[in-house]
């Protein structure tokens, strides 16, 4: 039975030595690297590899923070991981693989700065986590213009580009201006779908600044979906135009660029200007200044009747304040109080 119990001890005694020597030998790094070495399109996504290796037997509470990155936006559109392992002096590393993608918003040597990298490897099973702090290198990837073009702007390159935009009303074939009243309103609607492009990086719409018309432009929904790795951008935008003042007005043509990496084209979506002719609505312009002005002097005839109430009530109510004062000085004044002893005398 002794044997028994010493060769128990001597086993977990074994178990725990090796445990604390996996530990004390655990090693581990971090490292980042762009998925092209050539240089790439301004706009279109760069996958960045940031990796996370080990000797050890598995990885737990990864964390970073994508930094920022001038000139370019760099963004974690998926969470999800590779698992890598690869042969280093005869032993076995496991690694784990972040895809970041960096969209470059001008020409020339971007900088990815370096950031901070956390996480916790086991030797193995049940034994003590470890944690590991690295900071990554700096890392530079090369962006280029497409041909023909001076600067970027907000420049999209996609293979896929999807284009919707109307106003309504719209034109009827047979028009060539659109009539409308004072107080019609027209709606611009766009809406703009990319691949491997996040809906932050479509241009907003021109501003419209036109006397006469009341132009309101309502936020964009921007909407990003990730399907098995694959990116898809989405924005939408809404402006409605009032028409305030009678007379002739052009809504400016919209266009909207992109470049096709695979046929390497400069592509153009476009929107024709509208032109309008606004006319005098008499039933609308009432409802405007002159309806509050309307308004105000209806309200003032409604109180007529205050000032007449009191003069009305002025008179009794002196009278009644006059009784009520009298009353309340009889009630309330001075009284002589009976002697408690009249006579006066002793006992």
């Amino acid at each position: 039975m002794n044997r028994v119990r010493a060769a128990m001890l001597a086993i977990v005694l074994a178990l725990l030595a090796l445990s604390a020597t996996a530990a004390a030998q655990e090693q581990a790094e971090v490292r980042i690297a762009a998925g092209r070495d050539d240089p790439q399109w301004v706009g279109a996504k760069i996958p960045v590899y940031l990796e996370l290796w080990t000797d050890a037997m598995s990885f737990s509470n990864q964390s970073f923070v994508v930094p920022e990155v001038s000139g370019a936006w760099l963004l974690q559109t998926d969470s999800s991981t590779v698992k890598l392992s690869e042969r280093r002096e005869g032993a076995t590393w496991q690694g784990l693989r972040y895809t970041l993608s960096l969209y470059a918003q001008r020409a020339g040597t971007l900088e990815v700065p370096s950031f901070d990298v956390r996480f916790s490897t086991r030797a193995v099973f049940n034994a003590d986590p470890v944690m590991h702090e690295f900071t990554t290198q700096s890392l530079e990837v090369e962006a280029r213009l497409p041909p023909g073009l001076a600067e970027a702007g907000s420049l999209v390159t996609t293979s896929a580009f999807d284009f919707e935009g109307a106003w309504e009303p719209a034109l009827d074939d047979d028009q060539d201006v659109l009539e409308l009243q004072t107080g019609d309103a027209l709606v611009l609607t766009v809406k703009r779908v990319a691949k491997d492009v996040p809906g932050m990086a479509f241009s907003p719409l021109p501003e419209m600044e036109i006397e006469g018309l009341g132009i309101y432009a309502d936020p964009p929904r921007i909407d990003d979906q990730v399907d098995r790795g694959d990116l898809t951008g989405t924005r939408a935008d809404r402006v409605t135009v009032v028409c305030e003042q009678p007379g002739s007005y052009v809504l400016p043509a919209l266009e909207f660029q992109w470049w096709d990496p695979g046929r390497e084209t400069l592509r153009r979506e476009t929107m024709a200007a509208v032109m309008l002719n606004v006319t005098e609505n008499a039933a609308w312009g009432s409802t405007g200044s002159d309806a509050v002005e309307d308004v105000e002097s209806s309200s003032l005839r409604s109180w007529w009747w205050v000032p007449v109430l009191g003069v009305l009530l002025w008179w009794p109510g002196r009278v009644l304040f006059g009784i009520l004062t009298r009353w309340l000085a009889r009630s309330l004044g001075p009284r002589r109080l009976q002697p408690l002893n009249p006579g006066g005398g002793g006992s």
